[in-house]
C-alpha cells in the first residue's frame, strides 16, 4: 500500500501524538510495574464475538501440558511491559513443537519493534502502522495481525516487510524499553531471518470452552489482572476477589486442576472453592513453580475470551501472501439480512503486474470474520486492467473453497486445486457470506475490517494512537444494495479507514529447489539410536512424521544436532524410546518433510543380534544335521552358513559347498569334530551383527550296519538289504558302504545275516570294523 501526502493539519496532529509516546510510557510503566514483575496488556474496546453454546463434555479433573512434554521454556519479559508479546510468541512456539516437532525460540523483539514507533526511527521519515513505544503494551489482536501477515510492509511506504516470525537467535531479546537498539539487525534480519513454519489459523473462545481447547491444542492466550496485594509469593498462586485499575496481564494458560488447593491462596484474598488454571508466566524460572503458577478459577478479572494458535503450515519460499490490512480487525461493516436476501460477500483486489514473472497460481486464500454460524465461499475472479467485479453471483464462477464460521478469527481456506494466474493482471478475492434466518428484518452478517486504536488516560488527557490503518481506493470493497462499495468513500484524500483481511497466498509452481538429501535411506533398529544425516541444501526442515501418522518431537523422539557449523548438514538421531512400540521384523518409515523441495523418507528395519547357535542332529557318518537357534529365532534363511571341521577342535578349516543350514556327514568327516559359522546376510530382514560359531560336535564316528541312516542298527536295516537284494530298493554311495559289514566291498546275504547277529547279540562288531 501507497500512502497518500497528507495535509499540513494532519501531519501537525500525528506530530503532537507522535509526542506524546514517551510520556506515555512512563505513565504507563509506573502503572503495570508489579513489585519487580511487569505487566503490560492494554485491553481493547472490540467485543469479540463469542460462540453461545454450552459444552458439557468432561474434560477431566486436570490437565497439565507439562506432563505431556510438549512446552517450550519459560522466557523473562524483563522490565518491559511486553507480556502479551511473550505470551503470543510463547503460544506460537508451542503449536510450532506440538505440530511440527521442531523445539525452536521466536524473536519477541522483532514483534515488538514492528508493532512500535521505532520502525519509523530505524527506517526514516515513512509514517508507521504502529505507534506504541518499544518496551510499551499491548494485546493479543495485534500479535495475531503481526503472526498471520507474512511477507507485508510495515511501513507505509516503504518496501521493508516483515517474515514473522523472527528466530530469536538472530534478533535476541534486549530488555530496552524506550531506546531501540542502533544495530543494523533491523534492516538486515527482518526479511532474512525466515522461519519454517507459520500460523495460518487463529481464533477467540469463550470461557466456556477454555478446556477443551487448552486438552487439544495444549495452551491459550489468557489475561487477567494482577498485583503483588493478591499473590502469594510462596505458591505464586494469584487470586483477585475485586476488579483493579491497572496490572493487565497476558499468558499463556497451558492447564488446570479443579483440586488446586484454596489454601494456597492468600489467607485475607482467598477463594471459597478448590480449582485453578495452570498459567505459563514471562517472568522467569525463579517465580513460582519454575516459572508457572496457578490463578483461581473465581478470580473476577480473568477475561471471558482466550485467543487460540490452531493450525501451523510450513513457510515455503516459492509462496507470497498478499493482504492490504495490518492493524486490528475491530471496525465492522454491516448488512441486515432476512430469509431471502441473506448473503453479504467482501472482496480485495490485488494488482499482479509486478509479480506475474515470478508467481503463477493460488493456493488458498486466508480471512478473517466475526459471523458465527454462517457459511462462506471463496471465489477468485480475474479482472482487467480497468474492468469492475460483476455484481451478479452467477459471473463468479465456482466456490473453490467453503466451509461454517464457528469462531471469530483468522481461517484459511485451502483449494482443492490451484488456481491459475495466467496471463491476468488483476484479481479479486471474493468470499461470500450467506446466513439462514427466520428472524426478516432483525438479523444481520457483518465484514470485519481494520481499526484505529487509541490508549491513554482520558482524565489525564494524555492519549495515544496506538496503531493507525490505511486504506487506499480500489483495495477492499464490499457488496451491497447491487452495487460494490469501496471502504474509502472519498476519492481525492486519503481515509485513515481500514481494509477487509482477504490474503491470497501465490505460488511459484514450477519454482527450481534442490532437494535436501539423506546421507543414507536405510537403517537398522538393532536396539539403540538410529542416525542419519540430513543435508538441507538450502532448504529447512519442518517436520518429521512416521507411517503411523505421528508427529516426531525434538528432544523427546529424537534429537539434531549440526554437523557442520552453519547448519547446512544436520544429523538426526531416533531415541531408543520412539522404538518401544515395533516389534522384531518390523519396519518403519520417517518421513522428512522440507519448507521447500520433495520429502525424504527413511525406512527403518527392526533386527536382532544374532543368537546363540547349535547344531541338532547324531555325529556319524551319513547322518544329516542342522543348524538350530535359540527357540524364539527359527529366521535360518536370513542367515549365511560355513560348515566347519576339525581334527583337535583348535584349528578349523572350511567345508567346500557346505553353506546350508543343513549338512550330511561326509568320509572325510570321520574321526573330525564339526561346526557351523554363521552370519547375518548383508540385506537380511531379521538379524544383524556379529557373526556366532556353534558348539563344535562330538567326534565324527561311523555305524556300520546302519542302512537307513537313522542312527541305529536293527531289523530295520537288515530288511532293506534284502529288498535291495530283490530290486526293490536303491541304496545311495553312503548307505552301500554301511551296508558292506564283512569289508569284502559287495552287499550280499552275508551281509544281511551279519547285521541279524549283530541285532540278537551274537556278535559284538562287524568283521569290516576289525
Amino acid at each position: 500500500m501507497k500512502i497518500q501526502k497528507l495535509s499540513l493539519k494532519k501531519v501537525t496532529i500525528l506530530s503532537l501524538i507522535v509526542s506524546t509516546i514517551i510520556l506515555t510510557s512512563i505513565l504507563f510503566a509506573s502503572a503495570a510495574e508489579i513489585n519487580d514483575y511487569q505487566t503490560g496488556y492494554i485491553s481493547d474496546d472490540y467485543e469479540v464475538s463469542l460462540p453461545k453454546t454450552t459444552d458439557n463434555t468432561d474434560y477431566g479433573s486436570s490437565f497439565d501440558a507439562r506432563k505431556e512434554g510438549f512446552v517450550t521454556p519459560v522466557k523473562n519479559q524483563k522490565k518491559t511491559e511486553c507480556c502479551w508479546a511473550f505470551a503470543s510468541i510463547a503460544d506460537f512456539e508451542h503449536s510450532a513443537y506440538n505440530q511440527t516437532g521442531l523445539l525452536q525460540t521466536f524473536s519477541e523483539e522483532s514483534m515488538r519493534f514492528v508493532l512500535s514507533s521505532n520502525s519509523k526511527n530505524v527506517f526514516g521519515n515513512s509514517y508507521g502502522y504502529y505507534n506504541g513505544s518499544f518496551g510499551g503494551g499491548g494485546f493479543e489482536s495485534i500479535a495475531a495481525q503481526y503472526l498471520t501477515n507474512s511477507n507485508s510492509d510495515f511501513m507505509c511506504g516503504n518496501d521493508v516487510n516483515w517474515v514473522a516470525p523472527n528466530y530469536d537467535a538472530d534478533i535476541p531479546f534486549s530488555n530496552s524499553f524506550l531506546q531501540v537498539n542502533t544495530s543494523q539487525w533491523y534492516k538486515e534480519k527482518l526479511s532474512s531471518s525466515i522461519p519454517n513454519c507459520k500460523l495460518t489459523d487463529a481464533f477467540y473462545i469463550s470461557k466456556d470452552e477454555f478446556k477443551k481447547y487448552i486438552k487439544e491444542y495444549g495452551q491459550i492466550i489468557l489475561s487477567f489482572k494482577t498485583n503483588e496485594y493478591y499473590r502469594n509469593e510462596k505458591t505464586g498462586a494469584l487470586y483477585l476477589d475485586e476488579d483493579i485499575k491497572n496490572g493487565g496481564h497476558e499468558v499463556l494458560c497451558v492447564g488446570w486442576d479443579d483440586n488446586y488447593s484454596k489454601d494456597n491462596f492468600l489467607e485475607n484474598h482467598r477463594p471459597s472453592k478448590n480449582g485453578a488454571w495452570l498459567i505459563k508466566n514471562s517472568w522467569g524460572t525463579d517465580f513460582g513453580e519454575q516459572g508457572y503458577c496457578w490463578i483461581s478459577y473465581e478470580d473476577v478479572t480473568i477475561n471471558n475470551q482466550a485467543m487460540v494458535y490452531a493450525k501451523i503450515n510450513k513457510n515455503s519460499s516459492s509462496e507470497k501472501m498478499l493482504s492490504y490490512d495490518i492493524t486490528p480487525l475491530g471496525e465492522k461493516v454491516g448488512k441486515t439480512i432476512d430469509n431471502t436476501n441473506n448473503t453479504f460477500a467482501m472482496a480485495n483486489i490485488y494488482d499482479l503486474t509486478k509479480l506475474q514473472d515470478s508467481y503463477d497460481c493460488i493456493k488458498d486464500v486466508m480471512f478473517y470474520n466475526s459471523n458465527i454460524g454462517a457459511k462462506y465461499n471463496i471465489y477468485v475472479v480475474p479482472l482487467g486492467k480497468t474492468s469492475n467485479i460483476p455484481t451478479n453471483s452467477s459471473e463468479w464462477g465456482e466456490s473453490l473453497a467453503n466451509g461454517v464460521i464457528e469462531h471469530e478469527g483468522y481461517i484459511t481456506a485451502n483449494f482443492k486445486d490451484k488456481v491459475s494466474l495466467e496471463n491476468v493482471s488483476r484479481v479479486a478475492i471474493i468470499v461470500n457470506f450467506s446466513k439462514y434466518t427466520d428472524k426478516p428484518g432483525r438479523d444481520c452478517l457483518w465484514l470485519n475490517k481494520e481499526k484505529n486504536y487509541y490508549t491513554g488516560d482520558e482524565h489525564a488527557q494524555v492519549i495515544k494512537l496506538y496503531c493507525q490503518s490505511v486504506a487506499n481506493r480500489g483495495e477492499s470493497v464490499y457488496l451491497k444494495g447491487g452495487s460494490w462499495r469501496d471502504v474509502v468513500s472519498k476519492l481525492d484524500e486519503i481515509e485513515y479507514d481500514g481494509n477487509f483481511c482477504i490474503r491470497p497466498t501465490l505460488v511459484k509452481s514450477n519454482a527450481k529447489v534442490e532437494n535436501s538429501t539423506l546421507s543414507t535411506y536405510t537403517r537398522d533398529y538393532t536396539g539403540t539410536s538410529v542416525k542419519t544425516n540430513i543435508n538441507l541444501n538450502g532448504n529447512a526442515l519442518y517436520r518429521i512424521i512416521d507411517d503411523k501418522g505421528n508427529v516426531l518431537h525434538q528432544n523427546k523422539d529424537y534429537s539434531l544436532t549440526n554437523v557442520k557449523d552453519d547448519g547446512s548438514v544436520v544429523r538426526f538421531a531416533a531415541y531408543k524410546s520412539y522404538f518401544s512400540d515395533l516389534k522384531e521384523t518390523g519396519k518403519r518409515k520417517i518421513t522428512f518433510e522440507f519448507t521447500d523441495g520433495d520429502n525424504q523418507t527413511l525406512l527403518i528395519t527392526y533386527k536382532v543380534n544374532v543368537p546363540a547357535v547349535y547344531v541338532n542332529g547324531k555325529t556319524s557318518f551319513g547322518q544329516k544335521i542342522n543348524v538350530i537357534l535359540t527357540d524364539e529365532y527359527q529366521r535360518v534363511d536370513d542367515l549365511n552358513y560355513q560348515w566347519q571341521r576339525s581334527e583337535d577342535g583348535i584349528s578349523w578349516t572350511n567345508i567346500e559347498n557346505a553353506n546350508n543350514n543343513e549338512y550330511v556327514i561326509k568320509l572325510n568327516d570321520i574321526n573330525n569334530y564339526l561346526r557351523c559359522f554363521v552370519s547375518a546376510k548383508e540385506n537380511g530382514i531379521y538379524f544383524y551383527g556379529q557373526a556366532r560359531y556353534s558348539y563344535a560336535t562330538n567326534l565324527v564316528t561311523i555305524i556300520y550296519g546302519d542302512v537307513n541312516l537313522d542312527g541305529v542298527v536293527n531289523v530295520k536295516d537288515s530288511i532293506a538289504i534284502l529288498k535291495y537284494l530283490d530290486g526293490q530298493l536303491e541304496l545311495n554311495t553312503y548307505q552301500l558302504l554301511l551296508a558292506d559289514v564283512n569289508g569284502d566291498g559287495y552287499v550280499n546275504e552275508e551281509d544281511q545275516q551279519l547285521i541279524l547277529k549283530y541285532i540278537n547279540k551274537q556278535i559284538e562288531s562287524f568283521p569290516v570294523e576289525a
